[in-house]
């Protein structure tokens, strides 16, 4: 009787990162209904995967532990395969030393060979999404069944959270949301936080729109300086845990942000996105764009990108995109009038 397949999906890296791997984790359930299916990913990350159907157990995966220590626990699970999304050399060995007999990897990096691990090539022309990137992993072993839709699964005492914690910061029935993500922890090119906060200005003005700006504790120190300044319709909300986020996104209407982690809870949860993205083939929605929702993304006109363009992302502020160009698309969006 063949061995029940059970294995280990690694992706220790950004909530976006591991939004982006619950298509293979899916794909690989609906192919191989009786596998065990694990994921080895951040403690900060893993709230992402939290009450996911085909996913059989979350393992957390601590830089500073010594590796001996890793292995053994990993070891105690039996994996047959291990699927290395984003190859450390780290993480190479570990799976290594782990024991588990089917390992494969991404591109042709030299500790893959020492390790013995199996690669698969990557080839950027043309581009295509990470879901897909991620997917050829699956294809190697055999992958019958394909799903390119990221999940998340909220429970619905979650979402009665939500609703009820948005209720008591104002939010009454008829509201129409909006949230704005200012920060994106320089993963791609951003906007300033001041072009932000005139956007949420500009929105609030109109009748039943409530912004919520939304990010982490440590973000909160660049809202600090506008606050005061804020009419009751822009609800800062910030340092909420992960679980919480997913919870509040899940009640919003639209979500406006650079390409980051909460962009992809969003259309996880198939919650409307206009995006702010960089053109360059790094950054560009053809690789990193929401899957499955409604969604617009937008870029800098091409006459600023020929004459500003920095080539490389993270110095990009995307000034050649407008306030005015995102309100626009938020009025289509809500069918409403341009003011």
């Amino acid at each position: 009787m063949p061995k029940r397949r059970r294995i280990l999906i690694v992706r220790p890296d950004r909530v976006g990162d591991v939004v982006l791997m619950t298509p293979l984790i899916s794909s690989l359930k609906a192919s191989y209904k009786d596998a065990f299916i694990a994921a080895l990913v951040r403690r900060e990350t893993a709230p992402v995967l939290e009450h996911n159907p085909d996913l059989n157990k979350i393992l957390i995966y601590y830089p500073q532990i010594s590796g001996r220590k890793q292995v053994s626990r990993i070891r105690e699970y039996d994996f047959t395969d291990a699927l290395l999304l984003h190859p450390t050399k780290e993480l190479a060995w570990l799976l290594f030393f782990a024991r588990i007999p089917n390992r494969i990897g991404v591109g042709t990096i030299f500790y893959q060979y020492l390790t013995l691990m199996r690669s698969v090539p990557r080839n950027y022309e043309p581009i295509r999404h990470e879901v897909d990137y991620n997917m050829d992993l699956g294809r190697y072993i055999g992958l019958p069944q394909i799903i390119l839709t990221p999940s998340i699964t909220l429970l619905k005492e979650e979402r009665s959270w939500a609703i009820g914690y948005l209720a008591e910061c104002g939010i009454t029935p008829g509201d129409e949301i909006i949230a704005i993500n200012p920060g994106s922890g320089r993963s791609s090119p951003n906007w300033k936080i001041e072009r932000y906060i005139e956007l949420a200005k500009l929105l609030c003005e109109a009748k039943n729109i409530k912004i919520l700006l939304l990010g982490s504790s440590k973000e909160k120190k660049d809202i600090l300086p506008y606050i005061d300044d804020f009419p009751e319709s822009i609800i800062p909300l910030y340092g909420l845990s992960l679980r919480a986020l997913i919870s509040i996104i899940s009640q919003i209407d639209i979500l406006i942000s650079s390409s980051t982690g909460p962009m992809h809870i969003a259309s996880a949860l198939g919650k409307g996105t206009i995006s702010l993205f960089c053109p360059l083939p790094v950054c560009n929605p053809d690789r990193w764009g929401p899957l499955g929702n409604r969604s617009s993304n937008i870029f800098p006109t091409n006459e600023f990108c020929v004459d500003y363009c920095p080539s490389e992302p993270k110095y990009c502020n995307l000034e050649g995109l407008t306030t005015e160009m995102v309100q626009s698309i938020v009025w289509q969006r809500l069918m409403r009038p341009y003011p």
